[in-house]
């Protein structure tokens, strides 16, 4: 079955690509304007409306990797080799270079850059640089992405199980940040 050209994602992304580049645009202003002024006040609102934009891309991005998951017979394997290519490897060069410029400028030190544990945690939750954590995201999405939609369709036809199944790896989810990662 051919893939469906959805026209309405283009136009999200579109609009979502805009208000990127204005957060962007807005962080001079806003770091540089009085913030006691009402200006400052219009700047900083604005720039709160607007970050709908990064949910927004992640959004799309499970969309269609649910849509393209269920229109076709999968490989997994080969699945997961596509987007290490894509996703993953242009994410960890990235991680790496912002990691390597940041201790060349001071803001890490020698220490935790020879150390496995802080690699770990900047690679594992996209803390090589702050915006990299929505690659991180992605990738997550990617990773579970079969795995889930597979346990949904075995699933399909009871959905009170489907629902409980979903509470639980959310409450999963949520006790391992509590206890483990935001120590």
């Amino acid at each position: 079955m051919k893939k469906q050209w959805i026209p309405e994602i283009q136009t999200m992304r579109g609009i979502l690509i805009l208000c990127v580049v204005l957060i962007h645009v807005l962080y001079i202003p806003i770091s540089r304007i009085n913030t006691s002024t009402m200006t400052y006040d219009l700047y900083y609102a604005f720039n709160r409306v607007i970050q709908f934009a990064i949910p927004g891309f992640i959004l799309i991005a499970s969309i269609l990797l649910t849509y393209n998951l269920e229109q076709e017979k999968m490989d997994v394997l080969k699945f997961y080799k596509r987007k290490i290519n894509v996703i993953l490897m242009p994410y960890l060069f990235w991680s790496i270079a912002y990691i390597l410029c940041r201790y060349f400028v001071g803001a890490i030190k020698y220490q935790q850059l020879i150390s496995v544990s802080d690699w770990a945690f900047w690679i594992l939750f996209g803390k090589g640089y702050s915006h990299l954590y929505f690659m991180s995201v992605i990738i997550q999405i990617y990773f579970l992405a079969p795995l889930l939609i597979g346990l949904i369709q075995r699933l399909k036809k009871n959905h009170f199980v489907t629902l409980i199944t979903g509470i639980g790896i959310q409450i999963i989810f949520y006790w391992i940040n509590k206890f483990y990662i935001y120590l």
